[in-house]
């Protein structure tokens, strides 16, 4: 890269309040960048303003694709977010998949800066919440780069990392964290928590694609498809896509059945998050955005051990459909 771009890059991230490492030479595309986020443990925490919330500072890997290094041509960008068990290899492959459609990538890590390496088990311990917030600012870092589109940044993760692309979709939470009107243009969760209710929500109106396997039975797939319904007859684009025979976890490399024992199975939980973004247990009525609620309803209604594993079929089913579907949002 061009000194003089890079000095232009480092402006924009100082406007941003990031600060930049770079890990290599100047001129490979890659960065470890650090921007500062807030521990909010719910979404009324979210709405109730951020003043309050300890401040942490996360890292994140930002990496171009080949074609635009030591050029200045401003490329989409995707921010893939990790799920319970933290950055791992499968995150790794997914952005080399999409800087090979000519995509920036960032893979944030949420859980080093909080002192965590894995929520398996402990969900509460580093809430989705958080991750949403670490999520906006990671969007408004990367609005205010000068290689990358603002308005073609998009969000994908799976599992906990489903519920962060899914969830910085309400609109209610991206005006309070972020200024103006930035919003992420697409959002792509594979296998978020499909036993929560989220169609009493309003959207910020882009589009959301979700991808969930029939036999999951960590968080199971049923209300993304009724959710998808109801949105869709709100006028928003959602679609929820099923795969038969497919667990959790399927866009692992790894294509073995596993089980893994610690892991907390909530298909049987029911949430319903109200247009206040209240999260009420249908069951008892407690709001599961108070910790000890949580942790109480966590004992109640989920079963200990879920089932994961890879399946080849699935990941080129939703790779494809993935690259349509963006090839047609933006126009490749």
């Amino acid at each position: 890269m061009k000194m003089s771009i890079w000095i232009g890059v480092l402006a924009a991230m100082v406007l941003a309040g990031c600060e930049i490492t770079s890990t290599s030479k100047l001129g490979t595309g890659k960065d470890i960048i650090r921007f500062q986020s807030k521990s909010p443990y719910s979404f009324q925490e979210i709405l109730d303003g951020l003043n309050n919330d300890k401040v942490v500072e996360i890292s994140a890997e930002l990496k171009f694709p080949a074609h635009v290094i030591n050029t200045e041509k401003r490329v989409p960008a995707v921010v893939i977010w990790h799920g319970s068990g933290g950055v791992g290899a499968k995150h790794r492959a997914w952005a080399t998949y999409y800087r090979n459609l000519g995509f920036a990538t960032l893979l944030p890590d949420s859980y080093s800066a909080r002192g965590v390496s894995s929520t398996v088990g402990n969900q509460t311990s580093v809430s989705s919440k958080m991750m949403v917030v670490d999520a906006f600012y990671a969007l408004e870092f990367l609005s205010k780069h000068k290689n990358i589109d603002p308005n073609k940044i998009i969000i994908t993760g799976g599992s906990k990392g489903g519920m962060v692309a899914y969830s910085t979709a309400f609109e209610a939470l991206r005006s309070v964290v972020i200024d103006g009107k930035t919003k992420y243009a697409a959002h792509l969760p594979l296998y978020p928590a499909c036993f929560i209710k989220y169609s009493e929500v309003k959207l910020t109106g882009a589009p959301i694609r979700i991808f969930s396997g029939a036999d999951d039975d960590w968080v199971g797939y049923k209300t993304c498809v009724s959710d998808a319904q109801e949105f869709s007859k709100s006028g928003y684009d959602v679609e929820t896509i099923v795969y038969k025979g497919v667990t959790h976890g399927f866009d692992r490399h790894d294509q073995s059945l596993k089980y893994n024992a610690y892991a907390n199975s909530f298909s049987k939980c029911k949430i319903r998050v109200t247009k206040d973004l209240v999260e009420l247990d249908e069951v008892t009525g407690l709001d599961w955005g108070i910790r000890e609620n949580a942790k109480k309803m966590i004992k109640q209604c989920t079963t200990q051990g879920a089932t994961y594993g890879g399946n080849a079929e699935a990941l080129k089913k939703t790779q494809q459909y993935i690259k349509d579907f963006l090839s047609q949002l933006f126009q490749f």
